[in-house]
C-alpha cells in the first residue's frame, strides 16, 4: 500500500473538511489532492474502527458531496487512493464530524444517475418546449404580458440589425505594462455581449411569436461567431471576459436555434463550443487548480457562467459536456464559496457579490430548471441576501469595503434585481423591499459600462416574471441593529433601515482573507453614513482594476479610515500569500444594554509592514442610537508614531483635538477625547499616481490625526453624525482611565 502524501493545508488551500459541527447534511468532503492519484474512496462510521463503514468509491476528484442524509450523530471518516474500484494506498488520518440533525439537506445525486431520463429534445437552457408553447400564447395575445413589450423594445430590436461578421480587433498596446488598455478590453467585452444579446434574445423571442426572421437573423450571427478564431481576440488567454460572452452565446443559440441547424452547422458550432470550452476548462480547472487553491476570482465565476450551460447544451453531443456539468456541479455544491460561508458574507465585497452572484443564480437556475439538481437551497444561498441587505444600502453611496467600479453612485440596479431572485428563492420579504428601493433611479444607466456590458435589464424582468410573478415586500426594522458576518469578518450597524434621511450606517471590516483579490489593506477600517449624505468613506476613486489609483491609492491603508504607523499601513501589495497573510478579525459583535458594539484586531495585517506591532484592538460602540465612541489601543515593541485617518467628500474644520466636516444636510462631529493629537488634512492623493488618472476627478480631503511616540497609544474618539440645525449634547468625563459618556444614557469606556 502507499503512503499517502496528506499534505498539510495552509491557508490558500481548501484544507481538510468536515472537521466539527456542520452546516449542511450530508457534510461536504475535502482534502488535499495526491499527486498522480485519479480516484478515491472514502468511509464514513460512527465508530473509530470502521467495523460498519458506509464507502463511498470512484470519485474523481479531491472533493465530495454524499447522495444521502445522515442521521443525527458523531461520526469519523477517512479517505484512500483507489484504482479499478481497489484501495491503492493506506487510509489518511482518521477526523471527525457532528451532525445535530437540524442541518440544512442538500444531498447531490451520484453521477450514474444524475443525467438519466433527462428530455433529449431542445432548447433545455431556460424554457422547454412545451413552456415556449404556454409563455408564447400568451405573449401573442398580449405582447405586455410578462414586460415583454419593454424586452422587445430594449433587448431585442436594437441588436436586430447588427452585423458580428468580423471578431473584435486587436489591441495594440494589450501587452505593454505602461498603457492602459482598459478600454479597448471592455469594449470587446461588450460587442461581444451584444453578440450575445443578438442571438439569445432574437431565438427567444423569434420562437415565442413564431417570427422566422428574427430567427434566421440570430442563426446567421451564430454562425458568424461560431467562426471566429478561437485563439485570437476573444480567446480565453487574451480577453476572458470576452471568451465567457462569446462561448454564452454559442451555447444558447447551439440550444435554441437546434432544429433549425443543418448536420453541418450543427457540427461547425458544435466544434466552435468544444474548443472555446476546453480553452476555459483547462485554463481555470486544470491549470488554476481552484479545486486545491481556490481564491480565484474569474476561474470559480467561469464554472456557472460557462460551463453550465455550454454542458447542458451540448449534453448528449459530446462526451466533453458531461465533464464539464459534473466538476461545476460538483464544486458549486461542495467547495462554493471560497469568498464566504454559511452566514452568506462575500470577501471580495458587494460590487463582485453582484458580479459573481449575477452568474451562479442564472447558472445554477438553469441546472435547476434542466437537471432538477437544486443547489440553491444550500446555506450560503439562503443568507447571503442578507450580505447586501446589511453592508450596501440601496439609497448610499461610498458606503462599502472593496473594489467598487460604481464609487459615487447608488448600487446598480443588477443588485437589486439579484436580491429579487434572492426573496422568490428564500420567502425573504426583505430582499424584494431592497430591490423596490431601487428601482426609481438607475432606469437611464443601461449604458454604463458596468451595466452594459454585462446584463439587459429588460430580459431579466421579463424572465423573472416568467418565472416567480409579483412579490410582497417588508420594510426592515427602524430599530438599531447589527449583524456579525463571521466568514467574512464584516460588522454591520444600522438605525432606520428603511428611512433614509435619518437611517445611520457604520460598517466594520477586519477580514481573515486579508487583502487577496478584490479586498483592500483596511483591516480594522470603518465606512460611517448617515442622514443621507457619506461620512467617512474608503476614498479614491474608480479608473480600472491594476490603475495607479487602484493598486497606490485605493487599496492602500492609507486611503481607509484607520491607522498608520508611522505613516506605515498594512502590507497591501500583489503577493498572494502575503495578501492573504495580512488579516485581521472581529473578536466580538453584538448589542448589551442598548449599546451596539465591535471588537476588531489587526495586528497580523501589519507584520510585513511593521514588526514592531504587537496588538492593534479597534473597539467601536453605537450609543443611544446617536453617536459612536471609537478605542484604539496600540501596543509596539519600540516608540512609533500613529497616523489616525479619517477620509471624507468634504473639508472639516480643524480645531483643537476636533474635526467637523459640514455636509449637505448633515455634519460630521470628531472629538479625540484623550487628547494629544495634531491635526492636519489634505486634498490631495499620492504624488505618483498618473495624472491622467486624475483628470475631471471630484477632490476629497483626508484627515490626519498624529500622536507622540509611544509604545502604547490609547485613542478614545467621539464620532457625531448630526443633521444641520441638530446638536446632540453630549456629556464626556474622564477619571482613573474610564470615561463617560451621557446623552440619553450613560455610557463608560475603560482602559483595558
Amino acid at each position: 500500500m502507499k503512503t499517502l502524501q496528506e499534505k498539510k493545508a495552509d491557508k490558500f488551500d481548501i484544507g481538510y473538511r468536515p472537521v466539527g459541527r456542520v452546516a449542511e447534511n450530508p457534510p461536504r468532503f475535502s482534502f488535499m489532492p495526491e499527486e498522480g492519484a485519479k480516484c478515491y474512496c472514502l468511509e464514513i462510521a460512527q465508530d473509530v474502527s470502521f467495523a460498519q463503514a458506509e464507502s463511498f468509491h470512484h470519485l474523481p476528484l479531491n472533493f465530495f458531496t454524499p447522495d444521502k442524509i445522515f442521521p443525527a450523530g458523531h461520526y469519523f471518516w477517512r479517505y484512500a487512493v483507489e484504482e479499478a474500484g481497489e484501495r491503492k494506498s493506506e487510509w489518511s488520518s482518521v477526523r471527525q464530524f457532528e451532525i445535530s440533525g437540524s442541518e440544512a439537506q442538500t444531498p447531490l445525486p451520484r453521477r450514474a444517475q444524475r443525467y438519466q431520463n433527462l428530455p433529449k429534445q431542445h432548447p433545455r437552457l431556460w424554457m422547454n418546449p412545451q413552456r415556449i408553447q404556454e409563455i408564447g400564447g400568451q405573449v401573442q395575445k398580449d405582447q405586455t404580458s410578462y414586460g415583454f413589450d419593454a424586452f422587445l423594445r430594449h433587448g431585442v430590436e436594437p441588436y436586430e440589425n447588427q452585423s458580428f461578421r468580423e471578431a473584435p480587433p486587436e489591441n495594440p498596446e494589450r501587452w505593454d505594462p505602461t498603457k492602459c488598455h482598459n478600454a479597448a478590453w471592455r469594449s470587446a467585452y461588450s460587442y461581444a455581449q451584444e453578440a450575445l444579446y443578438k442571438i439569445k434574445h432574437l431565438s427567444i423571442a423569434g420562437k415565442l411569436l413564431e417570427r422566422e426572421e428574427w430567427l434566421e437573423k440570430a442563426k446567421e450571427s451564430l454562425l458568424d461567431i461560431a467562426a471566429w478564431d478561437p485563439e485570437g481576440t476573444t480567446s480565453e488567454e487574451y480577453n476572458d471576459e470576452a471568451a465567457f460572452r462569446v462561448l454564452r452565446a454559442l451555447a444558447w443559440g447551439y440550444d435554441w436555434l437546434y432544429e433549425r441547424l443543418s448536420d453541418d452547422e450543427k457540427e461547425k458550432v458544435r466544434l466552435a463550443l468544444l474548443h472555446r470550452g476546453e480553452q476555459v476548462y483547462q485554463r481555470d480547472v486544470v491549470k488554476a487548480k481552484i479545486h486545491q487553491t481556490p481564491y480565484e476570482s474569474h476561474p470559480v465565476r467561469s464554472l456557472s457562467m460557462v460551463l453550465i450551460p455550454c454542458g447542458i447544451a451540448l449534453l448528449g453531443d459530446a462526451p466533453e459536456a458531461e465533464d464539464w456539468l459534473n466538476y461545476a456541479l460538483e464544486y458549486l455544491a461542495c467547495l462554493y464559496s471560497p469568498w464566504g460561508g454559511e452566514d452568506g458574507g462575500w470577501a471580495e465585497g458587494c460590487a463582485y457579490w453582484t458580479t459573481a452572484m449575477a452568474s451562479v443564480l442564472e447558472g445554477l437556475d438553469l441546472a435547476w430548471r434542466y437537471l432538477g439538481i437544486n443547489l440553491l437551497k444550500r446555506p450560503f444561498f439562503q443568507h447571503t441576501g442578507d450580505f447586501i441587505l446589511q453592508c450596501y444600502s440601496p439609497k448610499q453611496i461610498h458606503a462599502s469595503f472593496c473594489d467598487q467600479s460604481n464609487l459615487g453612485e447608488y448600487p446598480p440596479l443588477k443588485t437589486g434585481f439579484l436580491m429579487r431572485h434572492l426573496a422568490a428563492l428564500t420567502g425573504n420579504a426583505k430582499y424584494q423591499w431592497y430591490y423596490e428601493q431601487m428601482l426609481p433611479w438607475d432606469t437611464e444607466k443601461f449604458t454604463a459600462f458596468y451595466n452594459y456590458g454585462w446584463w439587459n435589464f429588460y430580459f431579466d424582468d421579463f424572465a423573472f416574471q416568467c418565472d416567480w410573478g409579483k412579490l410582497e415586500a417588508q420594510k426592515p426594522s427602524a430599530k438599531p441593529q447589527i449583524k456579525w458576518f463571521h466568514d467574512v469578518g464584516w460588522v454591520a450597524m444600522h438605525k432606520d433601515m428603511a428611512d433614509e434621511e435619518n437611517h445611520i450606517t457604520l460598517l466594520l471590516k477586519s477580514s481573515p482573507y486579508g487583502c487577496i483579490s478584490h479586498s483592500h489593506g483596511d483591516q480594522n477600517g470603518f465606512i460611517l453614513h448617515a442622514y443621507g449624505e457619506p461620512m467617512a468613506i474608503e476614498s479614491g476613486h474608480y479608473v480600472a482594476f491594476g490603475s495607479d489609483m487602484h493598486l497606490k491609492w485605493r487599496k492602500q491603508t492609507k486611503s481607509t479610515n484607520n491607522i498608520l504607523i508611522d505613516d506605515i499601513g498594512q502590507y497591501a501589495g500583489l503577493d498572494k500569500r502575503s495578501q492573504l497573510d495580512a488579516t485581521g478579525s472581529i473578536l466580538d459583535a453584538g448589542q448589551q444594554d442598548g449599546v451596539l458594539y465591535a471588537k476588531a484586531e489587526a495586528a497580523q495585517a501589519y507584520r510585513l509592514t511593521t514588526p514592531a506591532l504587537k496588538s492593534y484592538r479597534r473597539n467601536i460602540y453605537f450609543v443611544d442610537g446617536a453617536y459612536f465612541v471609537i478605542e484604539d489601543n496600540v501596543e509596539l515593541t519600540e516608540e512609533r508614531t500613529l497616523q489616525w485617518l479619517l477620509h471624507s467628500l468634504r473639508p472639516f474644520q480643524l480645531g483643537e483635538n476636533k474635526a467637523v466636516m459640514q455636509g449637505n444636510a448633515a455634519n460630521m462631529r470628531v472629538e479625540f477625547i484623550t487628547g494629544g493629537m495634531t491635526l492636519s488634512q489634505t486634498d490631495t492623493f499620492d504624488k505618483t499616481i498618473r495624472p491622467e488618472e486624475l483628470e475631471g476627478k471630484a477632490a476629497q480631503w483626508h484627515l490626519c490625526a498624529q500622536t507622540v511616540p509611544a509604545k502604547q497609544h490609547r485613542i478614545v474618539t467621539l464620532v457625531v453624525p448630526e443633521k444641520h440645525g441638530e446638536e446632540k449634547k453630549i456629556l464626556v468625563s474622564q477619571e482613573n482611565g474610564t470615561i463617560r459618556f451621557l446623552y440619553k444614557n450613560e455610557f463608560q469606556v475603560k482602559r483595558e
